[in-house]
């Protein structure tokens, strides 16, 4: 028998940082932890004690919360070859050479909006 989870959010876009799945739709925590990540299937957990939190088509990012920005350079880097978007090495060297070609002026090509 499946232990149910204590909470599971649900109705929303949950962020997984995970390459392979970058969102899903549903999370489950039990005993303070992530008990599983996932679509429909994550309801099934849920039992008559377990708290239902809809996320009205809102987002869900687990993790750690830095609530500093940086705007400028952050501004800056999207007015320059901007980056954010490309998953592989192909994207972000295509994408860098086509900003090189389109800016033939600029000595030096720089921008960001990459993700490690």
């Amino acid at each position: 028998m499946t232990r149910h989870a204590d909470s599971v959010f649900t109705g929303g876009r949950v962020f997984c940082a995970d390459a392979a799945r970058r969102f899903a739709t549903s999370v489950a925590v039990r005993d303070g932890r992530i008990a599983a990540v996932g679509h429909d299937d994550v309801v099934d957990l849920v039992g008559s004690s377990t708290r239902v939190v809809d996320l009205a088509g809102g987002l869900l990012a687990p993790g750690f919360g830095d609530a500093h920005v940086h705007p400028v350079q952050g501004g800056l880097e999207r007015m320059r070859c901007d980056l954010s978007g490309q998953l592989t090495r192909d994207g972000y060297l295509g994408t860098i050479r086509a900003y090189a070609d389109r800016h033939p002026d600029v000595a030096w090509v720089t921008g960001g909006g990459w993700s490690l």
